[in-house]
């Protein structure tokens, strides 16, 4: 399967068009391009931003930001940055009249599953409720700490949850930090080494990952990025 994934726009629909054309230079058509949400927040250009995302994506996720703009959730009150941005880029939406963006953010999924890959905007695990913000926001990479990270925390471990997952290859956005988790399928106990990452270095353009049938990745894309 080849696919297009764009993440974590933010309302610049500039840099959204820069990995769009890219997608569609590598002959990536409509049908296998993703969005894995948070088309809304820090850059004022909400409504071009979503109407790119509505012509150039087959399935669009709710992200964290959308779901704050939406009035979801509350966002955490500490980032007063991202709550005055996304109050900015909702009076833009309602001074140009655009009730209907408003429910488009409302009709967005919060997963989609297509061919073995599942794909989210944050954490694959936990109840699948987009107005509680503990989902929006899990913690994803602490659970997913080896035993052997003096930092395991064996209550917010999610590796076996991650073992067992159902579909072989997890796609995510949100942390903007791109990476790919490979842990063994199966297992039935936390066990040293049992998963390994791979991060993309300061100088890199591409990480590259040969699937293991007896493997389940998680695979984490930068805000902006082909993969």
């Amino acid at each position: 399967m080849k696919a297009g994934i764009i993440s974590d726009s933010h309302s610049n629909p500039w840099g959204q068009q820069t990995v769009l054309r890219e997608i569609r230079e590598r002959e990536i058509p409509i049908k296998y391009t993703y969005n894995l949400g948070d088309v809304s927040g820090m850059f004022p250009a909400v409504i071009e931003a979503v109407e790119k995302a509505r012509e150039e994506c087959k399935v669009s996720l709710l992200g964290n930001h959308d779901g704050v703009l939406i009035h979801c959730f509350e966002d955490d009150p500490r980032r007063e940055e991202r709550i005055q941005a996304l109050r900015k880029n909702r009076t833009r939406i309602m001074l140009a009249n655009r009730q209907d963006l408003f429910e488009w953010f409302g009709s967005l999924p919060i997963d989609f599953s297509e061919q073995g890959v599942y794909f989210v905007h944050n954490s694959p695990f936990g109840e699948k409720n987009p107005n509680k913000i503990e989902y929006m926001l899990a913690r994803f990479g602490q659970g997913m700490r080896d035993p052997k990270d003096p930092k395991f925390d064996s209550e917010e471990s999610r590796l076996l949850q991650a073992s067992n997952f159902p579909q072989q290859v997890i796609v995510r956005g949100h942390s903007h930090l791109p990476s790919v988790h490979k842990i063994k399928r199966g297992l039935k106990k936390v066990r040293n080494n049992m998963v390994s990452v791979e991060r993309l270095g300061v100088n890199q353009d591409n990480l590259e990952v040969n699937i293991d049938p007896d493997f389940n990745y998680i695979v984490t894309v930068p805000g902006g990025r082909y993969r």
